[in-house]
């Protein structure tokens, strides 16, 4: 399900809220809660102690979290304070380990709410609504790939406007925000350790390639995103690595992909397994992305957040200066994906010879152009070679392809095409070239990718 659908739905539940909160102050005190709607600050504190997550709220109010079993698991309470010192909104969340767990959450607690409040104003497929004089009961569960989350939310109303009873506060803004499981609740930057509901995370190298290890291509529009981390368990149970990771490029959710392998040195993660309580791994994931994306956050299972922006990708993609504007010409290097590209040179022709007795001629009106590529791998890990066929070709800013031809050699060069998913190994390098038939009349052609293009333009050839 895409976020953007997720959103609709949730300001659907919003809508409804506006609708069904009424009644000016009933202090409804939720099952989960040691104080009630309409509380002060002080009741908060008194009950629950200084809290050692608050945040500041649009509204200029407060947010108090805390640690919260419910249902006979470790969930997390939340209370929504406005600037009239009143608590408005009392959370809990969770996110379960499997969708046995979450399916017998999600009746439990709507068989009870329906007991107690009744029949529910409004339901869809990710809330529930139950609504009385002076609150709102929402509970939002949404399960989809790796996300098992559920939030209910106790809300106290106003009868003359359906907002909450704080000043400033928008129940539509509230929901949406507080609400939406791709949404982070702190946000860290590569390379930053930090720790979060029973686990301590860093990660430290990640990447974006169209391609794995030479042999796998990603879909047209996508590439293959991968983030070396190191996580460690602080709690005093298992926790789960299946439910723990979800993907986020420029706020849709993101597919994972598990090749079952080593990338850059670090083993892919195993996503049955768990980690034990004080027990640590160090891992790689990887997932399928937009190829043009600005910001991947990496969501952990508590809402805390990994920010990846473009520019952050290791070495193993691109250089340091390289990106979409750069351009090549006969003779330069690009580095991609650990391998150092050179055109070491270009030829125009009318015929390539396989043998002493056969030939390939171009289409009438046309000619051949061969370039001549060097591929030194440069990571430190033996990598499949593939066939530059990840390049977009353009001839004068048409799309086009590469024309492959068995078995022949140009210069004691063999294509490229018959040399793909051999190995290189690292510090070595293989040479070969590549053909397109273009017009007789061309003017530029372009091998184009996210780390720049080679351009090649007829005005070089004699």
């Amino acid at each position: 399900m895409k976020t953007r659908k997720l959103l609709v739905l949730i300001m659907t539940i919003a809508l409804a809220l506006s609708l069904f909160a009424c009644g000016a102050s009933g202090n409804v005190k939720p099952p989960f809660s040691e104080v009630a709607l309409g509380s002060s600050e002080s009741d908060v504190t008194n009950a629950y102690g200084e809290s050692e997550k608050v945040d500041e709220l649009d509204n200029g109010g407060k947010k108090y979290s805390y640690p919260c079993t419910y249902l006979g698991v470790d969930g997390k309470i939340s209370f929504s304070i406005g600037t009239d010192g009143k608590v408005y909104r009392i959370n809990w969340s969770y996110s379960a380990k499997s969708d046995d767990e979450f399916n017998t959450l999600v009746d439990t607690f709507k068989a009870d709410y329906t007991k107690q409040y009744g029949d529910p104003s409004y339901e869809n497929d990710v809330g529930t609504i139950w609504s009385g004089k002076g609150y709102t009961v929402s509970a939002e569960t949404v399960s989809m790939m790796n996300i098992h989350r559920i939030l209910i939310s106790f809300l106290q109303g106003d009868s003359k406007s359906g907002s909450s009873t704080s000043s400033d506060s928008n129940t539509e803004t509230s929901v949406e925000s507080e609400a939406d499981p791709l949404v982070a609740t702190a946000v860290y930057k590569k390379g930053e350790s930090f720790e979060g509901d029973g686990y301590k995370l860093s990660i430290d190298s990640v990447d974006a390639t169209p391609i794995f290890d030479g042999y796998a291509d990603a879909d047209s529009g996508t590439e293959y995103f991968f983030a070396g981390f190191e996580l460690e368990n602080t709690s005093n149970a298992d926790l789960d690595v299946n439910s723990f990771f979800t993907v986020v490029a420029d706020g849709e959710e993101c597919s994972f992909i598990n090749f079952y392998d080593k990338y850059n040195d670090i083993d892919a993660i195993t996503w049955n397994t768990s980690v034990a309580a004080g027990r640590k791994i160090k891992n790689y994931f990887s997932a399928v992305v937009p190829e043009k994306w600005n910001e991947i956050q990496i969501l952990c299972s508590d809402g805390s957040a990994v920010s990846i922006k473009h520019t952050d990708l290791g070495s193993i993609s691109a250089d340091e200066n390289s990106s979409e504007s750069t351009i090549y010409y006969l003779g330069d290097t690009m580095t991609r994906n650990g391998m150092k590209i050179t055109l070491t040179g270009a030829r125009q022709t009318e015929y390539v010879s396989k043998d002493s007795y056969t030939y390939y001629e171009p289409a009438d009106g046309k000619v051949f152009v061969i370039l001549f590529f060097d591929i030194k791998n440069t990571s430190d890990q033996t990598q499949r070679f593939n066939a530059l066929n990840t390049f977009d070709v353009f001839i004068d800013d048409y799309s086009d392809r590469f024309t492959s031809f068995l078995y022949t050699t140009v210069d004691d060069m063999e294509d490229l095409n018959d040399q793909d998913y051999k190995d290189i190994l690292s510090g070595k390098s293989m040479s070969g070239y590549k053909v397109i038939e273009a017009p007789a009349n061309w003017k530029k052609i372009e091998l184009a990718t996210r780390q720049g293009a080679f351009l090649i333009e007829s005005k070089d050839f004699v």
